[in-house]
C-alpha cells in the first residue's frame, strides 16, 4: 500500500527527515528518543504520502486516462479502493496512538486528511482552483507535516524558538509553492488536454515560470539562510561553502538558466537549493550530531543506505570531483585497491578502462554470470501468461500495416554487419523507460503489461526473421541485463533455432527462454515461414550493494549516444 513510494522517497521524504535532523540539533534529545521519533515520522509520512497519492489517483482516473498517465487506482474496484483508504487511515491513527498520543498531532493529522480531501475530491477540487491549489498543496505537503514534526520534537517549540519556527514554516511554505508551481509547469500540456485548470492555465506559462525560476528561489534562499543562522551558524557556513562550490561548477552554464524553458534539473534554484537539501544538509547535520555522540554514526549510515540514490549522486558529483583536486590521491587510492584485490586473486587491470564502481560490478558479474539456466524474470513470466493477447495484437499490427517492422540496422546502426540481407526486422515497443509512440495504438494491452514492470524492464521489441535468415554468431555488451525470448509466430519451429554458447533451442510459440546475451549466440530460420519472437531485456539480479551500482549503470546506458540514436530513430 506504499503508493508511488520510490517516486517521492528520495526527495520529499528525504527533505522531511532532514528537517527532523536539524531540529534535533537544536533540541539535543536522548538518542533513544531520537530513534523512536525518527521511526514514527518516517512511517507516518510514508503512509500520509501514500494516502494522498492514492486518493488523488482515485479522483483523477478519467483525466489520467485522457493523457495515458499511469494511475494505480483505475483497475481497482470500489470495494478495494475503500479498503485501501481505510487501511491507510487506520494505520496513520494507530501510529499516532502508539508513538505519540499528543492532542496537537492528532488535530494536525485530521487537518492533513482534510487538505488531501479538498485538494483532489470532486466535492471541493481545489487542485483546479489555481490559487487555492497552490496554497492547499503547500500546506498539505510541507507546512502541516512540518508542524507535526515540530510538535513531535517539542510541545512548546513556538515559545522556545519562536523566530526560528516562523522562519522555518515560512521557508517550507515558499518551498511548497515552488514545488506545486513546478508541477503545474511540468504537466502544462497534459492539463490542457484533460481540461485541468491550474496556475499555468490561468496566469500563463511565462509568468509562472518567472515566479518559479527567479522570484520564489530568491525568497527561499533568504528565508533558508536566516533559518540556518537562527538555529546553527555552522550549518549556514556549510551552505555558503556549498554556494561557492556550486557557482564555480556551473559558471559556464549560467546563460542556460536564463531561458524561458522549464527544465527542473537544469534550474538554478534546483542546483543551489534542492540539491543541498537532499544530498548535503541531512549528512552534514548528522555528522555534527555524530561528533557529539558516536551513536549517530549508525543513523548516518542508515541515511546513506536508505536514500542510496542520493548517496550515489553525492559521490559522483561531489566527492569524486573533490578527490580530483588532489593530484596524487586517486593514484595512491588506486594502488591501494589494486594490491588489496590482488591478495584475493582479483586483477583489476583487466578493467583498467572502467570507473571504479563499474569495475566492482564487472568483477561480481564475472563470478555469477552463466549463458543460460537463469530463473525467468517476473516481468517476462507475466508477459508469457498474457502471450495470447500479445500474439493477437501482433497479428492485428501485421494485418493493418502489412509490415513486420523495419530492418534492425535502420534502428540500430551497430547491427549492420548482422543484417546485410535485410531479412532481420524489428519493432521496438519500449527502450529504457521510453515508449514507442507509434506502438500505443497497435499494442495497448502489451504496453500496459510492460508499464507494470517498468522498474525491471529495460528493452522490449519484436524480432522477426524471414525465411533463410541467419544471424551470425555475436555477443551483446550490456552486462547489466538478462534477455528473454517468447515465441510469437513460429510455424516451423523444427527448422529454426537459437544457439547460446553450447546450447541450441528450437523455440516454439508461447514458449519462453532466458539467457545472457553477452555470451556468444546466433539465430536462424531455415524454414519457408517466418520466425517472430518478443525479446525482453530486464535488470540483472545482483546482491543488494551491487544492485545499486547496476541501477546506476543502467541510467548511464540510457544517456549514451547509442540509446539516444535508437530513440531518435523511433520517434523521428
Amino acid at each position: 500500500m506504499l503508493f508511488r513510494f520510490n517516486e517521492w522517497k528520495d526527495n520529499n521524504l528525504n527533505i522531511l527527515v532532514t528537517y527532523y535532523y536539524v531540529w534535533s540539533l537544536v533540541y539535543q534529545p536522548e538518542f533513544s528518543v531520537f530513534v523512536t521519533n525518527l521511526l514514527f515520522l518516517i512511517t507516518l509520512f510514508t503512509f500520509i504520502g501514500s494516502l494522498g497519492y492514492y486518493f488523488n489517483d482515485i479522483c483523477d482516473i478519467e483525466k489520467d486516462r485522457l493523457v495515458n498517465k499511469v494511475n494505480r487506482a483505475k483497475d481497482h474496484s470500489v470495494l478495494k479502493r475503500s479498503f485501501i483508504l481505510s487501511c491507510l487511515v487506520t494505520a496513520i491513527v494507530a501510529l499516532w496512538y502508539v508513538f505519540s498520543k499528543e492532542r496537537e498531532i492528532i488535530v494536525l493529522i485530521l487537518l492533513e486528511f482534510l487538505l488531501i480531501f479538498t485538494y483532489s475530491s470532486p466535492l471541493a477540487r481545489f487542485k483546479e482552483k489555481p490559487l487555492l491549489s497552490v496554497i492547499n498543496d503547500s500546506f498539505a505537503a510541507q507546512v502541516n507535516l512540518s508542524l507535526i514534526l515540530l510538535f513531535t520534537v517539542s510541545e512548546s517549540f513556538y515559545s522556545e524558538h519562536l523566530t526560528a519556527s516562523i522562519l522555518f514554516l515560512s521557508w517550507v511554505f515558499i518551498q511548497g509553492v515552488k514545488w506545486i508551481t513546478g508541477h503545474h509547469l511540468k504537466d502544462a500540456n497534459n492539463d490542457v488536454i484533460s481540461s485541468t485548470y491550474t496556475s499555468v492555465t490561468k496566469y500563463g506559462f511565462r509568468n509562472i515560470l518567472l515566479l518559479n525560476k527567479i522570484v520564489l528561489p530568491g525568497i527561499e534562499i533568504v528565508l533558508f539562510s536566516c533559518f540556518l543562522y537562527s538555529v546553527n551558524t555552522l550549518l549556514l557556513l556549510f551552505y555558503i561553502f556549498y554556494l561557492l562550490y556550486t557557482f564555480l561548477n556551473i559558471k559556464s552554464e549560467l546563460s542556460s538558466f536564463l531561458t524561458f524553458e522549464y527544465n527542473p534539473v537544469k534550474d538554478l534554484g534546483y542546483r543551489i537549493l534542492n540539491l543541498f537539501y537532499v544530498r548535503y544538509l541531512g549528512i552534514i547535520t548528522l555528522s555534527i550530531l555524530a561528533f557529539q555522540s558516536y551513536l549517530y554514526v549508525y543513523i548516518l549510515l542508515f541515511h546513506l543506505i536508505f536514500f542510496y540514490k542520493n548517496t550515489i549522486h553525492l559521490y559522483h558529483d561531489t566527492l569524486y570531483r573533490l578527490s580530483r583536486l588532489f593530484r596524487y590521491l586517486p593514484l595512491v587510492f588506486n594502488y591501494m585497491l589494486y594490491y588489496t584485490f590482488l591478495i584475493f586473486g582479483i586483477n583489476l587491470k583487466q578493467f583498467n578502462d572502467r570507473p571504479f564502481f563499474e569495475k566492482l560490478l564487472l568483477i561480481k558479474n564475472s563470478k555469477i554470470r552463466k549463458p543460460y539456466g537463469q530463473k525467468h524474470p517476473l516481468s517476462a513470466s507475466d508477459l508469457q501468461s498474457h502471450v495470447d493477447v500479445i500474439i493477437q495484437e501482433w497479428k492485428n499490427y501485421v494485418s493493418a500495416t502489412s509490415s513486420h517492422g523495419q530492418p534492425i540496422d535502420q534502428i540500430s546502426k551497430e547491427q549492420t554487419h548482422l543484417n546485410e540481407d535485410k531479412k532481420w526486422k524489428s519493432y521496438f515497443l519500449y527502450v529504457y523507460g521510453e515508449l514507442n509512440a507509434d506502438a500505443l495504438k497497435h499494442f495497448p494491452e502489451t504496453l500496459k503489461l510492460i508499464q507494470k514492470w517498468k522498474n525491471e524492464v529495460q528493452l522490449v521489441f519484436f524480432s522477426h526473421l524471414e525465411p533463410g535468415k541467419h544471424i551470425p554468431a555475436h555477443h551483446g555488451n550490456n552486462q547489466s541485463v538478462i534477455r528473454t525470448q517468447i515465441g510469437i509466430d513460429i510455424p516451423e519451429p523444427e527448422k529454426t533455432g537459437l544457439r547460446v554458447a553450447d546450447k541450441t533451442v528450437q523455440l516454439r510459440e508461447k514458449e519462453i527462454f532466458t539467457f545472457d546475451d553477452t555470451f556468444e549466440h546466433e539465430a536462424w530460420n531455415n524454414g519457408n515461414s517466418v520466425r517472430t519472437v518478443i525479446i525482453i531485456d530486464t535488470c540483472k539480479k545482483f546482491p543488494y550493494f551491487y544492485h545499486i551500482i547496476n541501477r546506476f549503470q543502467l541510467k548511464k546506458i540510457k544517456n549514451t549516444a547509442y540509446v539516444k540514436s535508437v530513440l531518435k530513430q523511433l520517434n523521428g
